[in-house]
């Protein structure tokens, strides 16, 4: 199962963030994995964390400095009429509503 590639910024303060959505298949065939969405309390950035398999589970730490990720308080979605990936939250830097735009799909 594909998932969506997504940036999201803040028009308040000019924060920006680059995400991954979706879920997918482990390797075993048996079991799935999601990608979770989490913050960088140092950084203030939203980070994409893949979780579910075994040999598909990434540290929850930041890429950048190291810093224990938290999960973010806002939300990805799926509408099915008609079918939209709708991303909500805060911003982690200012906590107003940050605004997400669509860059393109993985699979």
């Amino acid at each position: 199962m594909p998932g969506s590639l997504a940036s999201l910024d803040c028009p308040h303060c000019g924060s920006h963030s680059e995400i991954e959505t979706g879920a997918g298949i482990c390797p075993d065939g048996t079991s799935g994995f999601h990608m979770d969405q989490f913050v960088c309390p140092r950084c203030k950035v939203v980070r994409t964390v893949a979780t579910g398999c075994d040999d598909h589970t990434e540290e929850r730490e930041c890429e950048t400095c190291g810093e224990p990720l938290v999960p973010w308080d806002g939300s990805v979605r799926v509408t099915l009429d008609p079918w939209k990936e709708v991303i909500e939250g805060p911003c982690p830097n200012c906590g107003q509503t940050l605004e997400a735009s669509e860059r393109g799909l993985w699979d």
